[in-house]
């Protein structure tokens, strides 16, 4: 079906190795991982003391290593019986056979996982900045309005313009981001589905990764073992379930490379719209990293050349319309970004000015501080996989040009953060690879179901360990977001009310005051204090009573006359 020599991308040969022995390192590396993130803490330092990411990694991904480390060794004990063995491979064999089916099934199973596991509520800043967008979007708006009056309260201060930009004067507020990923999610947020966008995209990054191993490796055998190796890994279900920029860009990247193995000039147009509507999902970098290598290796293939004038013409819509008109509109608003630079610096500087400053305060050399989170980062990377995918992919005698293409793209990914100044915060594994992350179950399920590697028994052995895992990173995950809710009060269904958030000394605690347009009933403050808090409602609604107060803050119920009388 597929002619991976017509492509040059095909894999002819297969290093072959003691499968004891690759199966003795990864079992190795599952207890390495366990205890570098055990013997990470620092005696007598409480977890609250530790970054956002170094509780992750020094604490969930305790649980999450120990899960996998015991995972994988249930699962060697399970494929010790020929049948649970055997139904894997036809497990395989099904999900090959019919990838639409598959993909259709996972998109239910993620819907669900993320009503569950999410429960409607962006658990970090990155996600409810673009999600505040897609539902501004869906009300036909550009920004949000808020009070200008409250906008100190409703944004925090030192998230305007790093994550929300904010207009004082006016009280609008919008995403900091570019804005593909709220595009894309306002018809979901329209129909009240915003949390299906990105099972959805998951869903056919599912079918690309499937497709792609089955291409790359002339063969359609490889198809449902890349498919698999994918749900094994809480890498991909979890950001799946999320609401995070990386599953889109995953999605679009496989897209674009898959388009760029086609010949024609219609699949490197598509490629470069593609590829356009990648640069805007959330800030150019992560497709740009993806796309150089692909562009350098068509530029170098003389049969591909002539490609690149249709992939460029495909970018420029995109790219032009929102990759400069959007900033431009920001700015046009009154939007200041002060992300990277003194908002005084960025004030006084015009529009392309303003992203030159910007730009120099996004990178910098490596600190001791970010060499540390990159080198748990990596361990991040291989907890959150099926057990030894970050191998597999390696055990190729040769290997095409696609290879070294989607290699190099995931090697630039990893380098190039290195030299930005963020920890990524929260996240679902080591989220800055995501966008490259399909060269693993792409090359991994060749590796895994090739004629003569000897792999396939512990490719069994690997998916079974990361699907009998994937229930605790899910159940961590949602305990993480159940507790972030537990710390506000919840306003009632009925009525109008103003809820005043304390900002807990642990996080989540900004995330916690969120206000979408469309929420009349309902407004989230940050609390100053209940004096300050009983004095701002004496002013504003001098009716309203309070019938709540903890530690959380407080709830103030208003009249509906008077809350109709204030609009």
């Amino acid at each position: 079906m597929f002619n991976g020599k017509a492509v040059d991308t095909s894999v002819r040969g297969i290093l072959v190795r003691p499968q004891g022995l690759l199966t003795s390192f990864i079992l190795a590396m599952a207890v390495l991982a366990a205890t570098l993130v055990y013997l990470g803490r620092l005696p007598g330092v409480d977890e609250n003391a530790y970054p956002v990411f170094m509780q992750q990694v020094l604490y969930d991904d305790r649980l999450h290593s120990l899960a996998m480390l015991a995972a994988l060794l249930i699962a060697m004990l399970l494929v010790t019986n020929q049948a649970v063995a055997s139904s894997v491979g036809r497990l395989a064999d099904a999900v090959g056979a019919f990838p639409v089916r598959t993909c259709a099934m996972m998109l239910v199973v993620l819907a669900i996982g993320a009503m569950w596991v999410y429960q409607g509520f962006p658990y970090s800043m990155d996600e409810y900045a673009p999600l505040l967008q897609a539902r501004a979007f869906a009300e036909g708006n550009v920004a949000v309005q808020y009070p200008a009056a409250l906008l100190d309260l409703i944004v925090y201060p030192a998230y305007q313009g790093h994550f929300i930009l904010v207009n004082n004067d006016t009280g609008h507020a919008m995403s900091a981001y570019w804005p593909g990923l709220a595009i894309l999610m306002a018809p979901f947020a329209f129909l009240q589905l915003d949390s299906v966008l990105n099972p959805a995209l998951s869903a056919l990054a599912l079918w690309l990764i499937g497709d792609l191993a089955a291409r790359l490796g002339g063969d359609n055998r490889y198809r449902g073992w890349a498919m698999l190796a994918a749900i094994a890994s809480p890498q991909f279900t979890m950001n799946a379930v999320s609401f995070y920029a990386m599953p889109g860009l995953l999605a679009l990247n496989l897209l674009y490379f898959w388009l760029l193995l086609r010949p024609g000039r219609r699949p490197a147009l598509l490629a470069g719209l593609t590829g356009g509507l990648a640069l805007v999902m959330i800030n150019p970098v992560p497709h740009a990293l993806f796309a150089l290598p692909c562009l350098l290796w068509m530029l170098l293939d003389t049969g591909r050349r002539r490609q690149l004038l249709w992939v460029g013409l495909g970018y420029l819509p995109i790219a032009m319309v929102i990759g400069l008109g959007w900033p431009w509109l920001t700015s046009e608003l009154g939007m200041v970004r002060t992300s990277g630079a003194s908002p005084e610096l960025v004030a006084s500087a015009g529009f392309f000015q303003e992203w030159l400053v910007r730009l120099q305060g996004i990178f910098t050399l490596p600190t001791e501080d970010i060499m540390r989170a990159r080198w748990y980062a990596s361990w991040k990377a291989w907890i959150w996989m099926a057990p030894g995918l970050a191998v597999l992919p390696w055990m190729g005698r040769w290997r095409g040009q696609a290879f070294w293409v989607m290699a190099s793209a995931l090697g630039l990914s990893y380098v190039f953060y290195f030299f930005v100044p963020y920890d990524q915060g929260y996240g679902w594994g080591y989220r800055y690879i995501h966008p490259a992350w399909g060269f693993f179950p792409v090359f991994g399920a060749i590796a895994i179901a090739h004629p003569v590697s000897g792999l396939r028994r512990l490719g069994t052995v690997l998916v079974l360990a990361g699907v009998i895992a994937t229930p605790v990173f899910a159940w961590i995950a949602h305990e993480r977001v159940e507790g972030a809710l537990a710390k506000r009060i919840e306003a009632p269904v009925a009525g109008n009310s103003v809820v005043f958030v304390n900002l807990p000394k642990t996080p989540p605690n900004i995330e916690l005051v969120q206000n979408y347009p469309g929420m009349k009933n309902t407004m989230y403050l940050i609390s100053r204090g209940d004096e300050l808090d009983s004095q701002l409602m004496g002013m504003l609604w001098p009716q309203a009573s309070r019938v709540q107060r903890d530690d959380r803050g407080s709830l103030w119920i208003v009249p509906r006359s008077t809350a109709e009388a204030s609009q």
